[in-house]
């Protein structure tokens, strides 16, 4: 299994296109992958259902990517725990230490790493815009060129941080 051809859960998708979960969202959609945008907040993001909280989806889910701040993600971790989803991509800015702690005692396999990248696009890429959109005085904002992955291997049995 890899992560285009998985379930994944964007936690924290976003309908804002200069937004990182919606660019995962994108992201995933455009390389094949079945990606569900998880937002409490919104109905339907890029033309997908979104869902409130992992737990509603009734599909089985492999991978929760997330895109939210490291105490929202406190919570968030024992829903993926009680959906069994096995594995965690925590995206830059995701992660805090208890987070990742949290998520070793929920016996949860997880890794620190850009799921945008993991999709095989670039985030710099994915337009903020829908295509054929212009807006006055828009502009491209760029995030930090070094974005670091630390681990690729979303396959093994052995996968661990």
């Amino acid at each position: 299994m890899t992560a285009t051809s998985s379930t994944i859960a964007i936690i924290g998708a976003s309908p804002d296109r200069t937004k990182y979960g919606n660019k995962a969202l994108r992201a995933y959609l455009e390389s094949g992958a079945i990606a569900i945008p998880i937002n409490p907040h919104h109905a339907e993001i890029e033309g997908r259902r979104c869902y409130a909280s992992v737990l509603d989806v009734p599909e089985a889910i492999d991978i929760a990517s997330f895109y939210v701040p490291a105490q929202v993600g406190l919570q968030v971790i024992e829903e993926v725990a009680r959906k069994g989803i096995p594995k965690v991509l925590f995206n830059p800015g995701s992660e805090s230490q208890s987070l990742m702690q949290r998520a070793d005692e929920l016996g949860l396999q997880w890794t620190l790493a850009c799921s945008i990248l993991l999709a095989g696009r670039s985030p710099d890429k994915l337009r903020g815009r829908p295509p054929n959109s212009k807006r006055a005085g828009d502009k491209v904002l760029r995030g930090p060129g070094n974005i670091k992955v630390f681990r690729f291997d979303l396959t093994g049995d052995d996968y661990r941080h």
